[in-house]
C-alpha cells in the first residue's frame, strides 16, 4: 500500500502503479508460504516446494545453456 500511495504521489501513471502493486502482492503470496514453515503440518511441503524450485533453478540453467548452444550452431549455419 505504501509503494501504491508513493507511486500516485509521484505523477506516475495508472497502469505503472498496477503493475508495482501485483508485484508487491506476488511477494506478500511468498512471504506467507515462508510464515507457513511455522506449522508442522505445512513445513515440510513448504521445504519440498522450494528445493523443487532450487533444483529447477539448476535443471533451467543447464537446458537454457544447451538451448544457446544449439541456437548458435543454427546462427552458424545459417549464415549466408
Amino acid at each position: 500500500m505504501i509503494a501504491f500511495a508513493g507511486l500516485d504521489l509521484a505523477g506516475n501513471s495508472a497502469k505503472e502503479a498496477r503493475v508495482v502493486g501485483s508485484i508487491a502482492i506476488f511477494l506478500l503470496w511468498v512471504k506467507f508460504f515462508y510464515f507457513l514453515r511455522i506449522f508442522e503440518p505445512t513445513s515440510a511441503f513448504i521445504r519440498m516446494i522450494t528445493q523443487i524450485i532450487v533444483d529447477m533453478g539448476v535443471f533451467a540453467s543447464i537446458y537454457l545453456l544447451a538451448i544457446f548452444a544449439f541456437a548458435n550452431a543454427w546462427f552458424v549455419l545459417d549464415a549466408k
